[in-house]
């Protein structure tokens, strides 16, 4: 789908429900094979709206150019690539892969485990409990942790910035560092090196990494 929107929630049964709003009747394609549903759009001039649910553990995989998608309360595998339109997710559980290319991506809430990849928008992650990979080239990385959580943690920006805060109850093992970036280190017992800072809280179970090349870095540990 090359513009509009895209809406996909969980459906409340086991059935797979779709409704779209076309400007033509016939810009949305649908083929089915076993086990396999495929919707295509392939006006790259329209600006058309699709809503999808679906049940509790089917895979999703969208490829899109300039469309708006929004993920909620979802319960499985997504993979998502977004050339230049934004991505949110919220309070979905699974595996997730999400890329978008000049948009932006937002997680709010959930668990499981998120790849969030990027080139030019903000990347934000907040309330996530898991595993999180986030890393862009130009844009800016903004991460909040939830307590008690020890899932693993790379923040990674070449050129861009990065804010992370993260509370006091989890259980990481802390590495900030910048070849020639800023680094700001607040809270904790964190402890200054040549190129950031490093600490623990909790146990220290999981690890934290935040890198950037050039960019500024903001760390911070809250009681």
């Amino acid at each position: 789908m090359d513009r509009g929107q895209i809406l996909v929630t969980k459906s409340a049964d086991d059935h797979l429900w779709i409704k779209g709003t076309a400007q033509q009747p016939d810009h949305f394609i649908v083929t089915h094979g076993e086990g396999l549903l495929v919707i295509k759009n392939e006006d790259s001039t329209a600006n058309d709206f699709l809503e999808i649910k679906i049940p509790a553990g089917i895979i999703l995989d969208i490829k899109a150019f300039d469309v708006n998608i929004d993920l909620v309360e979802l319960d499985g595998n997504s993979t998502i690539r977004n050339t230049a339109g934004n991505i949110t997710m919220m309070d979905t559980i699974g595996e997730t892969y999400l890329w978008a290319g000049r948009g932006d991506i937002i997680i709010t809430r959930g668990e499981g485990q998120a790849v969030v990849i990027g080139e030019h928008g903000a990347l934000t992650v907040s309330g996530f409990s898991g595993s999180v990979l986030m890393t862009t080239i130009m844009g800016h990385i903004q991460f909040t942790g939830i307590e008690n959580n020890s899932g693993d943690i790379l923040l990674e920006v070449d050129h861009g910035s990065v804010q992370a805060v993260l509370p006091d109850k989890t259980n990481y093992q802390i590495a900030v560092d910048s070849a020639s970036g800023d680094v700001v280190c607040l809270g904790g017992d964190l402890q200054r090196t040549i190129t950031g800072c490093t600490g623990s809280t909790g146990d220290g179970v999981g690890i934290l990494r935040i890198r950037t090349v050039s960019g500024r870095i903001e760390f911070q540990i809250l009681p």
